[in-house]
Formats: structure tokens, C-alpha cells, sequence
């Protein structure tokens, strides 16, 4: 790869002189991130027990929910939703191969020891999403609409909800699909 040779003066001019290859994955993170206004992408891998071929997720932090009223100010609640896609649309996708598919209902079945995976990814997005958006205090989490689990409440209490700190509590919503976490 041949390097240009001029200055580059902020990061967006970065951003758009170079592109991710293939190669490079993620960076340092364990997901990748992108962002349309104020939707927030998260993809991420994980593989599966007994030797199975990987799966990819796309986890989507916006402000729409199908199933809750959302009273109070836009940037003080959000919405978790959940997506399975295929692992090479994760690449395309990292590389502006693709674009970023559209949520779907399609359901997909997570084990005790997947689910809990999982959970661990989706809270070190969420962590992250907090970084940017400090004055968020409810999620309704609504990935269970997408999920077959079993004991989903208790397995989000002691992974996600946990590693977003003790000031934060998760119950179930006024929908048995959503589950309202909140500070």
C-alpha cells in the first residue's frame, strides 16, 4: 500500500482518504460502530459452543420503540433492538461494501453460556453509547422481541446491567418484550 504523502489536518480528513481493509478487523474494539444521526450501529461476532460457524449481530441504539410510550426529553432515553446477520455482511459492512440492513423480526435462539456472551458485547456497546450520550438514564431494551432465551431478565441483571455499574436497575416494561434498564 503506498502512502500519500500530504498532511492530514483533522480526522475526517483521515476518515475519508483511508479506508478499513479487510484485514485490520475492528481496530482495538470488540465491535464495530457506525452512525446515522442519531441511530447508533453496533456489529460484533461471536462464535458459537461446539465448533459452529460464527454469527454476527447488529445491535441498534435509537430513540424508536414498537412497543413503549417514551415520555421525557429525546437525548434522555434509548431503545435496544437486536438483529442475527451473517458474519461476511459484518466484513462488508466494515468496509463500505454494504450498507446497513434494515430490522427485521426474525428470531434466533442464544444457549445460557451464548446469551451471556452476548450480553458482554452488548454491554460494552452500551458503554460505550453512554461515553457519547452521558445524559441517557432509561433504556427499553427490546431485544428479547428477537431472542429465544431462556431467563433473559436474569442473565441481563447479572451481565449487561452490572457492568453499566450499581447505580443502574432493570424490570420488566408494560410489554412482557421490553425491559426497561434505568439509573
Amino acid at each position: 500500500m503506498k502512502v500519500k504523502s500530504e498532511h492530514i489536518k483533522s480526522f475526517e480528513d483521515f476518515s475519508k482518504s483511508y479506508r478499513v481493509l479487510e484485514s485490520d478487523g475492528f481496530g482495538t474494539l470488540p465491535y464495530l460502530e457506525k452512525r446515522d444521526g442519531n441511530i447508533y450501529y453496533y456489529f460484533f461476532k461471536l462464535d458459537p459452543e461446539g465448533g459452529k460457524e460464527a454469527k454476527g449481530y447488529m445491535l441498534t441504539i435509537g430513540k424508536y420503540s414498537q412497543y413503549e410510550d417514551t415520555p421525557g426529553a429525546k437525548n434522555s432515553y434509548s431503545v435496544l433492538n437486536v438483529n442475527e446477520i451473517g458474519t461476511e455482511l459484518v466484513d462488508d459492512i466494515a468496509i463500505d461494501k454494504q450498507d446497513i440492513p434494515n430490522l427485521n423480526d426474525t428470531i434466533f435462539k442464544l444457549s445460557d453460556n451464548e446469551l451471556s456472551r452476548f450480553l458482554e458485547q452488548c454491554a460494552k456497546a452500551v458503554g460505550d453509547y453512554l461515553e457519547q450520550n452521558s445524559k441517557v438514564v432509561r433504556f427499553y431494551d427490546e431485544m428479547q422481541t428477537n431472542i429465544d432465551a431462556k431467563n433473559y431478565l436474569e442473565f441481563l441483571k447479572s451481565v449487561l446491567v452490572s457492568k453499566l455499574g450499581g447505580e443502574w436497575t432493570a424490570q420488566e416494561g408494560s410489554n412482557p418484550k421490553v425491559v426497561v434498564i434505568s439509573r
